[in-house]
């Protein structure tokens, strides 16, 4: 019989009688720091001491994936076992890492090799370097575009490339043109009679000859080979600032005393001939004030209500508009998406038990009657005329200094209050908000800033005005977007928005 070590060195080895009589043993291992281990055994026949090889570590699983900042970062899980990570990219002197990732920038557009092993501890007795994982992966031109002054006629935009020696082109379009392939070809359309539109490095551009109060977004793409197309949509102003003016803005028909909507949760609705309890319908509050404002805006517009194919109730049990009646009946009191309730109200869902499901059930009261919606009975290109899609502040302001963050979302903010109220998402408690306001200062460049917010609070909580807007101050953070001083006095990001356009803004 052999007898293996698990030992990586040189043992002795003593086999003493336990008792004659018995042809018992005691194998006694003597290691090379001095310890005894002892093995009871018996009928040995002969021993051999063999050493055992190394044992590699498992290779770390490379991915290469695109962050949500753009840019290219290599992955791995933990290796069991490893101190460092050993990388190298195209055959280059080796790096050591203790992270699990790396960030890939800095590499000319093309193919690319990288290469990761795991790196054992001084103390991971008997385990040697990982076989290497080899991952190829392409590079693309990449370029972040920053929004500067936008004023009635023009507007100001950098842009910075990823990769200095490659011509890109750069315009100023209709917001209108939404696919990538119409974005290229009405840029280049443009660029074959300006050559200013053709840049490389990075570069500060005035576009002039803009309409005010419409809406453009800004387009560029490198000028060769299969590009990614990059846009950022903007608003030129519809007045002109002069540095410290102070000013409001709200949307047609509001002011701080009159035409916005606060729709308060009441708690318990048993008690209102309806059922359960309305603490979790932030959302439908916000919403529900912002369709009501939208029917009031079509009533001053037309001078006619207006004509719902479901009619609302005459007057609410418990809200301050019978929209939001309808949305207590119809949706799970649990959380929510506007999107999709403005869509369910204005448009319809044929097929709503199924379209939209929040914790692992339908987001519809399936016995509600009107379970379809559709209580406008409105064409969906109208609807999309009048209802943003989400917008996230990370996607709208990463990468932006905390100037620029101010700047751009201060432009932005006024922009859509002047069509309608805002629909403002914070990560406080994942709560939501109605914006019905803000006031501004001009700074010495002529760009708007917000200083205070005026909104409507739907929580049952100390500091809700009920009936009433609440206002805040309002700071800014770099990559990070605006933020507020929620009811309860907490600092609290705005990290969404939906924006809405009324009848009367639209021309």
């Amino acid at each position: 019989m052999k007898i293996l070590s698990t030992f990586l060195f040189a043992i002795l080895a003593l086999i003493v009688p336990a008792t004659a009589v018995a042809e018992t043993y005691v194998l006694v291992i003597t290691t090379k720091d001095g310890r005894k281990v002892e093995f009871e055994t018996q009928n040995i026949e002969s021993m051999e001491v063999v050493e055992k090889a190394p044992i590699p570590l498992a290779a770390p699983e490379v991915k290469v994936v695109n962050t949500s900042a753009g840019e290219l970062s290599a992955q791995w899980a933990k290796v069991e076992g490893a101190e460092r990570y050993a990388y190298s990219i195209d055959g280059a002197n080796e790096t050591s890492t203790t992270a699990t990732s790396i960030s890939l920038k800095h590499l000319k557009p093309g193919s690319h090799t990288l290469t990761v092993a795991a790196l054992p501890s001084n103390s991971t007795s008997g385990r040697v370097r990982s076989a290497d994982c080899r991952v190829e992966f392409q590079v693309t031109f990449q370029l972040t575009i920053t929004q500067g002054a936008v004023t009635q006629q023009q507007a100001e935009f950098t842009f910075a490339p990823s990769h200095a020696d490659i011509a890109y082109l750069a315009a100023v379009i209709p917001a209108s043109i939404a696919s990538d392939s119409e974005r290229m070809a009405k840029v280049r359309e443009l660029a074959a009679t300006n050559a200013s539109m053709r840049h490389t490095g990075r570069a500060t551009v005035q576009f002039t000859g803009l309409t005010s109060g419409e809406s453009y977004q800004v387009v560029a793409f490198a000028e060769k080979d299969q590009p990614t197309v990059y846009s950022q949509r903007f608003m030129t102003t519809s007045d002109s600032y002069k540095p410290g003016e102070l000013g409001y803005v709200f949307p047609p028909g509001v002011n701080l005393d009159s035409g916005w909507i606060d729709v308060d949760k009441v708690g318990k609705l048993d008690k209102y001939g309806y059922t359960g309890n309305d603490e979790e319908l932030c959302w439908a509050c916000s919403t529900a004030g912002m369709i009501q404002w939208w029917l009031n805006d079509y009533k001053r517009a037309t001078g006619s209500d207006y004509p719902l194919r479901i009619a609302l109730p005459e007057v609410s049990k418990c809200y301050s508009t019978p929209v939001m009646d309808v949305l207590a009946q119809a949706f799970y009191h649990d959380a929510g998406n506007p999107s999709y309730v403005m869509q369910w109200f204005f448009t319809g869902m044929p097929n709503a038990i199924n379209s939209y499901n929040i914790n692992g059930h339908s987001a519809f009261n399936t016995s509600y009657v009107n379970v379809q919606g559709n209580f406008a009975n409105m064409p969906k290109e109208d609807y999309e005329k009048y209802i943003s899609k989400e917008l996230n502040s990370y996607f709208l302001y990463n990468g932006l200094t905390e100037n620029e963050v101010k700047v751009k979302a201060s432009a932005d903010i006024i922009g859509w209050l002047k069509k309608g109220p805002l629909y403002i998402a914070i990560n406080g408690g994942n709560h939501a908000l109605t914006c019905w306001g803000v006031k501004y200062t001009v700074d010495v460049k002529g760009n708007p800033i917000i200083t205070r917010l005026y909104y409507a609070e739907n929580d049952l909580m100390a500091g809700n005005i009920k009936g009433g807007l609440n206002e805040s101050g309002i700071t800014w953070k770099a990559g990070d977007g605006p933020h507020m001083t929620s009811t309860n006095g907490l600092n609290v990001e705005i990290n969404g928005f939906i924006h809405m356009k009324g009848h009367s803004t639209i021309k």
